[in-house]
This record gives C-alpha cells, sequence and structure tokens, in this order.
C-alpha cells in the first residue's frame, strides 16, 4: 500500500510532535511519502477559549529545515505568506484551515505529475503538531476505515458536525479522487462563505465516516508549548491534560 501523508496548517511545535507522529506512522513508515503546505507565521489560539489576543510568531529557518529533514519534504511543502494570502482572500469566505489543507493535496497531485508509477492507495491528511495516543496505529486504523465502509467515505477523528456542520481538522482518511473532491470544498467555502464541511460531502454525495470507529483507546493532543518540557510519546497523557487545562472552554 502506498500512502500519501499530507501535512497542512502551521508547523508550531511540529518537529517536537514528530517522535509522536513516526509512532503513530509505526511500520507504514516506508510505505508513505510526505507532502505539506504551511505558513510563514505560527498563530496562538488564546488560553481557555476566552479571546484573549496572544502574539503569533514567525516560523524561524531551524524550524522549518528541522521539519523538512525529518518528513524528507524536499521539493514537496509548500510555504505561503499568510497576510499575503489574506490581502487577496479578505472578502470572501476564506479560511486558512480548509486552503491549507486544499494546498496540501494540490502539492501531492503536482508532485504525482512530475513522478511516473506513483498511484497512492490512500491519502491521510494530519496537523504537523498532532499528538495520537501512543497505543494508536495508522495501519490498524486504515483497516478499520476500509473494512466498515464503501470507497466513497471520507473518514474524520469525529464525525460529529455542531449546528454549521464543522467537524474535526485534525485528521482525515480517504481513498485519492475522495480526499482530492473533498478538499475542494475550500473553494466552495471561499465563494459561498460555507462554514462546514458536512453540507458539502452530503451534496457531493460523499460518505462521512469515523476513522476511529469501535476502536479502543483514542484520542489525540495538540502539542503545546506549554508541553514541550514533557516527552510527546511517554507522557501524552501529560500534554493531553496540558492541552485540556490551557486550551479548552472554562
Amino acid at each position: 500500500m502506498k500512502i500519501a501523508v499530507c501535512f497542512s496548517g502551521q508547523i508550531r511545535t511540529g518537529v517536537q510532535a514528530a517522535p509522536n507522529i513516526k509512532n503513530y506512522i509505526g511500520n507504514l513508515w516506508d510505505n508513505c511519502t510526505f507532502f505539506g503546505h504551511t505558513w510563514t507565521m505560527n498563530t496562538r489560539k488564546p488560553y481557555n477559549a476566552n479571546g484573549i489576543h496572544r502574539e503569533g510568531y514567525p516560523l524561524d529557518h531551524d524550524t522549518l529545515t528541522k521539519f523538512v529533514d525529518i518528513y524528507g519534504l524536499y521539493g514537496k511543502l509548500v510555504v505561503e505568506d499568510y497576510d499575503e494570502i489574506l490581502k487577496v482572500k479578505y472578502n470572501t469566505g476564506w479560511n486558512p484551515m480548509h486552503y491549507s489543507w486544499r494546498k496540501s493535496i494540490e502539492v501531492m497531485q503536482e508532485y504525482q505529475t512530475r513522478t511516473t508509477n506513483l498511484d497512492f492507495d490512500f491519502v491521510v491528511k494530519l496537523r504537523p503538531d498532532v499528538l495520537t495516543r501512543p497505543t494508536r496505529n495508522m495501519s490498524k486504523e486504515i483497516a478499520n476505515c476500509l473494512l466498515k465502509h464503501d470507497k466513497n467515505s471520507f473518514f474524520a477523528e469525529s464525525i460529529y458536525s455542531g449546528q454549521f456542520g464543522i467537524i474535526d481538522d485534525v485528521i482525515y482518511y480517504a481513498k485519492p479522487e475522495i480526499m482530492d473532491r473533498a478538499s475542494k470544498f475550500a473553494q466552495v467555502q471561499e465563494s459561498t462563505n460555507l462554514m462546514g464541511i458536512k453540507p458539502y460531502l452530503e451534496q457531493e454525495k460523499i460518505n462521512l465516516a469515523c476513522s476511529v470507529q469501535d476502536l479502543p483507546d483514542m484520542g489525540y493532543a495538540i502539542l503545546r508549548e506549554e508541553s514541550l518540557h514533557r516527552d510527546p510519546v511517554n507522557d501524552w497523557q501529560g500534554c493531553y491534560d496540558d492541552d485540556m487545562k490551557f486550551y479548552q472552554p472554562l
């Protein structure tokens, strides 16, 4: 099985999160080709979702170089200036999160056109700074997806969508053609101001399914700055607790 792993979004603590992501990918590492899209700026989430502004910081060269080295992203990562894109998109329904996801898929597709005999069986979308519970295993989750649902399915960590059809954007799975169609939501969102992806998937007749359905010991966290003293594999629970303590609504 050939797997395309597409990183999208700001790198932030992506270098420090890499041991956890490597652990998650596990024995599929040699089956994976990595791609990505990111930004020249790292923003900070407000503490406890209270809306208090926190200054962002630029992506530094050392972090970018290390991230590229870890995943072999030479020629397969696009870095864009957030402010420059915003100047063009400011009066549209543009969402940088979904834009970055779509761009990461386009990076993969452009690479494929330059490389013969590179057809992927599955595509995985990841945040660079995600931490999965260390007992989780990508091969088991892909098998779970393929065994329980048809090839027309788009898989998310959680399929709960809330009032506006917004679903968790941390980990997505799909066959290449479905990932391509689903990621075009970014373009539709820009022109229509549609907030959530779920109604778009319904319109496209793409089945939304849970990638971890019936699997035990699920869960993920985001590696925050407050947890950089922790081991992202051996102290995953501490990282998770920090994420809840500092960044979830009070």
